[in-house]
């Protein structure tokens, strides 16, 4: 079960933005659509929405990208180069890393996995952790 999706500094998103399945703590309305699962819960459908140009098709672009890396990083040598598409509007910004990171659940065990990637180390903080809270 999918509780969050972090990304930065990749094509239109500069800072980090962060999709939250979370439910709000007032949320009563809809009961049908919060999965519970011990103590976490999660939104089971989500909507994105915004202005044109605003980075939804890339918050949904990360995540398939960072999809692409854990399912191929098996596959890759430690000298590939990962994907790599860092937010250009600023200065300076293509030499910062761009970072993703995804909290989960499986089972009751919540889980944190990232991973980031510059343009000329490929990947360089990949690390995941059980979270026992």
């Amino acid at each position: 079960m999918l509780i969050e999706f972090r990304v930065s500094n990749y094509r239109s998103i500069g800072e980090e933005q962060i999709l939250s399945l979370v439910p709000a703590p007032k949320q009563k309305e809809h009961p049908d659509n919060v999965i519970r699962n011990g103590k976490h819960e999660a939104l089971n459908v989500v909507a994105i929405y915004g202005a044109n140009a605003s980075g939804k098709s890339n918050l949904l672009k990360a995540m398939v990208t960072l999809d692409m890396i854990i399912n191929l990083s098996a596959k890759f040598s430690s000298t590939q180069k990962l994907p790599y598409e860092p937010f250009l509007l600023r200065e300076r910004w293509n030499e910062k890393p761009t970072f993703y990171e995804l909290t989960f659940l499986v089972g009751k065990i919540r889980y944190r996995y990232a991973d980031g990637a510059t343009k000329d180390m490929g990947s360089m903080s990949r690390w995941g952790f059980e979270d026992l809270r």
